[in-house]
């Protein structure tokens, strides 16, 4: 299982917080990833990420339907850009 939750489709202006507040209540989130349209969000127990993709599949925020699924992993220096990439302030 892994740890990671792509969040595809998030509207503009959404922020961290918005984030965080959304999928903390499902457990401790070890990391948010986050660049324009989508994020990651990293859980520091990987049987969450089950429940929250059952749990939050059809969820809105800021009344736009986020695209919610399990996260696929990358390798090599793709992971590092992408964390480049969502480390960078908008």
């Amino acid at each position: 299982m892994q740890d990671d939750i792509y969040i595809g489709n998030i509207p503009q202006g959404t922020t961290y917080e918005d984030i965080r507040q959304l999928f903390e209540i499902h457990g401790e989130i070890s990391r948010i990833m986050m660049h324009k349209k989508y994020a990651f969000v990293s859980y520091s127990n990987k049987d969450i990420v089950e429940k929250v993709i059952n749990t939050i599949v059809k969820t809105t925020l800021h009344d736009v339907l986020l695209n919610i699924k399990p996260a696929r992993k990358r390798s090599g220096c793709i992971d590092i850009l992408v964390s480049f990439l969502a480390q960078k302030p908008n």
